[in-house]
């Protein structure tokens, strides 16, 4: 767990465990009933917060032997107040301290005779070994309230990845024991990700679902992609766009991952400019395809060359042709023309994606090849 997630939890008391008021608060109302001297309001308040292995402690205490009881527990910092007797008071306060050291970060609040945490545990363990022990140490006529959260609930890994290309990658839910978010992005092939995640404290070491490694190369080709990793179970949803086999992409990741409930769909896209949020670079949608941004001023010298570049992955699939298309396009919008020799399916595909631009296919053997005329 992340500490931005503890320091939520102390200052804002999201819970995973309910707020409770837990057995004794029916001993304390009935000693109260019995002495109304009992029934004063105790001027004394005691602040201790856990701060890794030390105690920070501020308030008020009852006597010098409260003090010197708490010292010797490690807890400095509070003084001495005048005020009536409370015999009970240091027992509480040993009670708080004891408490406490089964928490990871927290504190404890004594204020008259209530006794309240706020903290987080390791897992439910310590959290129920904190409640029992207070209950059992807690004098009669005090009460005790909890608001814990666990680090690990000790439910079983179970984590979600989710992927647009405008956003990135995000995961979230719990790990296994020993993996966190670098390894996940290590496993997709990238460089950073929007880590919400958890990682199991308990348990045997785990390992990172297959399906992670199979989908590495599928990342940069996918509008979305949608892994959810269950015990037993995995599910993909991945999305593409315009112009593949959809039925051909989901045969070839079935093979790659036996056992996937997978699903490939298409992603229809929308509106006219984008910004990818892996490796940057911008994409302009034309005729119903987003093609990458080449971001070069067409000359005969820089066509040639992003044309060449892009060329090779334009015979593997429907990214590569887009890929392609993005090179070619500002240099046909500034007049100038290609063939594609030796690959008239390809020249057909440029067009689908480029029209009305000067995009001719010539019959050949041998490798496909650009052939380019200047205005």
């Amino acid at each position: 767990m992340r500490p931005a997630f503890l320091l939520i939890v102390l200052v804002l008391g999201a819970s995973a465990l309910a707020w409770g008021v837990w057995p004794g608060q029916g001993e304390a109302r009935q000693a109260r009933d019995q002495n109304p001297v009992a029934t004063r309001p105790l001027p004394y308040g005691l602040n201790v917060n856990l701060r890794g292995a030390r105690f920070v402690a501020r308030g008020t205490v009852p006597d010098e032997a409260v003090l010197s009881a708490l010292a010797a527990e490690g807890v400095s910092g509070p003084r001495v107040l005048a005020g009536p007797p409370a015999p009970d008071w240091g027992t509480a306060a040993l009670a708080g301290v004891a408490g406490l050291r089964q928490l990871t970060v927290g504190q404890f609040e004594l204020r008259d005779r209530v006794l309240s945490f706020l903290g987080t545990a390791r897992t439910p363990v310590e959290a129920e070994a904190l409640r029992r022990a207070v209950l059992a140490a807690l004098p009669v006529g005090y009460e005790a309230r909890f608001t814990l959260a666990v680090q690990d609930d000790l439910t079983p890994p179970a984590y979600q990845i989710a992927y647009a290309v405008e956003t990135g990658v995000t995961l979230s839910g719990k790990l296994p024991v020993g993996i966190g978010g670098g390894d996940v992005a290590r496993a997709l092939g990238i460089a950073d990700l929007d880590d919400g995640s958890e990682t199991a404290l308990e348990g045997a070491p785990g390992l990172l679902s297959p399906a992670l490694g199979a989908l590495r190369d599928w990342l940069p080709r996918a509008e979305t992609l949608e892994i959810r990793v269950d015990p037993g179970a995995t599910s993909v949803t991945l999305g593409l766009g315009r112009g593949w086999d959809l039925e051909a992409a989901r045969q070839t990741l079935a093979l790659a991952v036996p056992g996937l409930t997978l699903s490939v769909e298409e992603v229809l896209a929308r509106g006219s400019r984008r910004v990818r949020a892996l490796g940057g670079g911008q994409d302009i949608l034309s005729a119903g395809y987003w093609l990458p941004d080449p971001g070069i001023e067409p000359s005969a010298g820089a066509c040639r060359a992003a044309g060449e570049a892009a060329l090779p992955g334009a015979m593997s699939d429907p990214a590569g042709t887009n890929a392609l298309a993005g090179a070619l396009r500002p240099c046909l919008a500034a007049g100038y023309r290609v063939t594609v020799a030796g690959d008239p399916a390809l020249a057909r595909a440029l067009g689908e994606r480029l029209p009305g631009l000067a995009i001719t296919g010539q019959p050949g053997q041998g490798a496909p090849a650009l052939v380019w005329s200047q205005p």
